[in-house]
This record gives structure tokens, C-alpha cells and sequence, in this order.
């Protein structure tokens, strides 16, 4: 019986061990040029290691060449065989850094609806942009860098419109589709609080839908 127990306890400890490995892994920043987040998604670029000088919390990079930073994640995204969701905006933008936390599977972010408090909603939008998306902020701020980039996928007609704005592009074929994910903002009474996430996930589906049917 004593045998029996100590190989209980043996197993539980190892199980243990493996499960907090591969949680540390998890959530663990992977390369210099891109961050992988809690849910797996990798964006680029890593702009508090590449941009030192930027301020903490930073999106879109300005010490970058914007064709560098996307041709780094089109290449991560044809080596995974995902989309590249592409997120042309600025860091003086609120709600393109309000919409990255949505994201990653934050919750209760920029006065958030309290009826949308829900982690299980969180979970699902954060691992359908996992598993289906790389994303890639591309600096508006730059405008004529990111001019060129947006030309090269055929998305210049959002080129000094309304941020953020958002465009799949499919790196094996080269097709795009836009990403209406601002239908998903909750607007009351005039000011925003946050986004529905089952708008948002049905609107990154389709989009997946449209790319590859």
C-alpha cells in the first residue's frame, strides 16, 4: 500500500512539473521581433525591446522600417500557415490599444461594460486570433512607409481614414479581405465601453471564412 501511495505522489509531482514547464512556456516572450501572448498569439514587432526609447506599453513601432516589420511577420505567417491580420494605427489612437488587450484575452480594459465581463468570451476570441491569425502593427504615424505597405497588399484606400483599421491578408495566395472589427465597439451615450467580443470573434471568422473557404 505504501509502494502504492509513493507512486501516487511521484506521478502527481511529476505531472505537476510538466504542467508548470509548459504553462512558464506559454507565456513566455519568444524572439526580438515579436511577443507571443498568453493565448499564443504572436504580434509584431517587439517594440520595448527593438524601441527602448518609445514609451512603456507601445504598439506600433516609429524606429522601424514598416516594410521590415511586415515582411518579418508575412514570413512568420507562411511559415505557420496562418493569416496575417494587419493593424494599421497609431499609439496616440486609444482604441487600437484598447482593441490588441481584447485581443490577448484581457478583461474589464478602457471602461469596459460591466455585462461584458466575461472570461469564457475572453478565451475564445483570444485563441481564434491564435489560432488562425499572426498580427502585425503597422505605424500610421510613418504615413509614407506605411503608405507602401499598404499599397503592396492593395489596402491604401484606408491610408488616412479611421484607425484602427484592420486588413487580412493571406500570404500564400495574396489575397485580403477587411476586418470591419469597429462594428463591434459598444457605443453608449456617446463614449465607448470597449467591445463585444462575440461581435468580434464572428467578424474575424468570417473573415478566416472568406480567405480560406
Amino acid at each position: 500500500m505504501l509502494r502504492v501511495i509513493r507512486g501516487l505522489a511521484l506521478l502527481l509531482l511529476v505531472w505537476g512539473a510538466a504542467a508548470a514547464a509548459q504553462s512558464q512556456g506559454a507565456a513566455e516572450p519568444s524572439s526580438d521581433y515579436f511577443t507571443v501572448g498568453r493565448y499564443g498569439l504572436v504580434t509584431y514587432p517587439n517594440v520595448a525591446l527593438l524601441c527602448p526609447k518609445q514609451q512603456p506599453g507601445n504598439l506600433f513601432a516609429t524606429c522601424l522600417p514598416q516594410a521590415e516589420v511586415f515582411q518579418k511577420a508575412r514570413d512568420h505567417a507562411a511559415a505557420e500557415n496562418k493569416l496575417l491580420l494587419v493593424d494599421y494605427g497609431a499609439d496616440s489612437c486609444i482604441w487600437c490599444g484598447v482593441i490588441d488587450q481584447y485581443f490577448d484575452g484581457n478583461i474589464g480594459v478602457q471602461h469596459e461594460r460591466l455585462d461584458h465581463l466575461d472570461f469564457g468570451f475572453a478565451k475564445v476570441l483570444a485563441e481564434t486570433m491564435a489560432e488562425n491569425f499572426i498580427l502585425v502593427h503597422i505605424n500610421s504615424e510613418r504615413e509614407a512607409e506605411a503608405r507602401q505597405v499598404m499599397a503592396a497588399i492593395g489596402a491604401e484606400a484606408v491610408v488616412g481614414g479611421p484607425i484602427p483599421a484592420f486588413i487580412a491578408f493571406d500570404p500564400a495566395t495574396g489575397a485580403t479581405e477587411r476586418a470591419y472589427l469597429e462594428n463591434a465597439e459598444n457605443p453608449v451615450e456617446g463614449a465607448y465601453h470597449g467591445y463585444d467580443r462575440t461581435k468580434l470573434t464572428a467578424e474575424l471568422r468570417r473573415t478566416v471564412k472568406v480567405l480560406r473557404p
